[in-house]
Parts: structure tokens; sequence; C-alpha cells
């Protein structure tokens, strides 16, 4: 069977709890107060304006309980750029 993490639900991935999750920091951050599930398509960042040297940071957090199993784990992640003109 394959090992997982459940997804933060409550917007903080908590030490002594199982969840996993990503934030982010930066100006355009989407995530920059919260954690977040990865689940289906996120949005990151967005800026509805002329972006020039912008950089957003995504912080991915892991946190276990007594319950979760010994093993390896692993995510597969896709990075997307999306320019509007």
């Amino acid at each position: 069977g394959s090992n997982d993490i459940s997804d933060v639900s409550d917007g903080a991935v908590s030490v002594g709890h199982e969840e996993y999750g990503i934030s982010t920091s930066g100006s355009v951050g989407q995530f920059n107060s919260i954690d977040t599930a990865i689940s289906g398509t996120v949005t990151l960042a967005s800026n509805s304006s002329f972006a020039s040297a912008e950089q957003t940071t995504v912080t991915f957090k892991a946190s276990m309980d007594s319950a979760t199993f010994n093993g390896s784990y692993s995510h597969t992640v896709t990075f997307t750029a999306v320019a509007n003109f």
C-alpha cells in the first residue's frame, strides 16, 4: 500500500497533527497568512497589473502524529507560469 498524509484543512499545519500543505510569501502570494492543501489546480501568486521582479516563495510543510506510519512519502508538483496580456 501507499503511505499518505492528510491535507491541512484548518489553515495551519500544526506540530503533533498529521497534516500536509503549503504557504506562500511575497507581495503577490495567495497563501501568505494560511497553509492550504495541494489538490487540483492551486493559484499560488497573482497580479492584475504590470509586474517587475516579483518573487513568491512556496514553503512545503508536513507534520506527523503518533499514528503516522514510518516510511517514504513523495509528491509530484508541477509549476506553470501564465502571462496575462
